[in-house]
């Protein structure tokens, strides 16, 4: 094949067909398109439905479970994820030194991936982690595929088939959802899975996020349904009341009764909540012209700053508009107003607090 591939692109269900001429593609990996402009085929990318090709990386077969997010697959064990149209790519760890040929995602978050020695890797996380599955087979598998949710053929050297009904074999936890709000100087963590399997529980990891980055911290455990087909839901409330960040982060180690464990994706929280309301003192004061003033909401409110001179007249309003909980800052140009005690008043529902300043030119 190589640089005589011929390469051809139909637009009517398979009726009919244009030949697009013999492009310089790799021959391995198969056809993945996005959509009817954007694909891929080895380590190359059209964007003009097969015409024209140009080389991306990313391993030599490819999978995009959605309009960015996309995996490849590659030697030596390697797994590649892309969240730009395969633009740029990072390495995930696969837990193998195997060769890696195919690969294909049932939804988002499970998918699987074959390679040589029978190697077939499983995921339920959207590629966070990946464990192994027996294929019964040292064959160098190729190539994957799924009819539904369970039904999937594999194909190998030496004509090697493979078929099952049962997605590979029982999947320890199927998580599929976790996510993260905070409200009131507190963070809720929900999570939920499809089937479990000898789940003995899941411990819940912190980190924050600062100017020095720290390591994650172990903060809970809830225990798991051990081995089930029905859905569970779990939650998780972290008090952060004491935590001073822009940012946290969380994630969760699931671990069986045999001590072996994964990880889950992890989930952001950014401009978390504080505990109450609070409106700090203006910063610098006195001023010269421009002042900050610095305010935290602890759940979503329409919150309005206004300012006052020393009759108690009002005289501006520099912001006026619903706001998440988190905490803020507001810059306060006072250039056109003379020198003077002002005072500044900040509503946020219920909550009302006023605070004096010094102007001083």
């Amino acid at each position: 094949m190589g640089d005589e591939e011929e390469l051809f692109r139909t637009t009517d269900g398979g009726y009919n067909w244009t030949f697009l001429g013999y492009p310089n593609i790799p021959y391995y990996g198969r056809l993945n398109f996005i959509n009817s402009e954007i694909g891929f085929k080895g380590t190359h990318k059209t964007t003009d439905g097969g015409y024209n090709w140009y080389e991306v990386g990313g391993g030599i077969a490819k999978y995009f479970v959605n309009d960015s997010t996309g995996f490849g697959v590659d030697d030596n064990g390697i797994i590649w994820k892309t969240i730009d149209i395969g633009e740029s790519w990072h390495q995930i760890n696969s837990g193998t030194n195997e060769d890696l040929s195919g690969i294909y995602f049932i939804n988002e978050n499970r998918g699987y991936v074959v390679g040589k020695n029978g190697t077939i890797l499983v995921t339920t996380n959207g590629g966070y982690s990946w464990y192994q599955q027996d294929s019964g087979t040292n064959d160098h598998l190729f190539n994957i595929d799924f009819v539904d949710e369970n039904e999937g053929y594999v194909i190998g050297l030496n004509g090697a088939f493979l078929k099952t009904v049962n997605s590979g074999g029982a999947i320890p936890v199927e998580l599929i959802s976790l996510t993260a709000t905070t409200k009131k100087g507190n963070v809720l963590l929900n999570w939920s899975t499809a089937t479990e399997t000898n789940n003995l529980g899941f411990e819940v990891e912190r980190k924050i996020i600062t100017d020095n980055e720290g390591g994650w911290i172990r903060i809970g455990f809830r225990e798991g349904a051990g081995t089930t087909t029905e859905p569970n839901y779990y939650s998780y409330s972290d008090d952060i009341s004491l935590i001073s960040a822009k940012s946290l982060e969380y994630r969760l180690k699931q671990i069986d009764f045999n001590g072996s464990y994964e990880y889950s994706n992890i989930v952001y929280i950014d401009n978390p909540a504080p505990h109450d309301y609070k409106v700090h003192q203006n910063y610098p004061n006195p001023f010269n012209s421009t002042t900050i003033i610095k305010y935290g909401i602890p759940e979503k409110a329409d919150v309005t700053l206004k300012i006052y001179n020393s009759l108690g007249q009002q005289i501006l309003t520099i912001l006026s508009e619903k706001k998440e909980a988190g905490n803020y800052e507001v810059a306060f140009d006072a250039s056109s107003l003379p020198s003077g005690v002002y005072f500044y008043q900040l509503r946020a529902g219920e909550f009302i607090e006023t605070k004096k300043m010094l102007l001083l030119k």
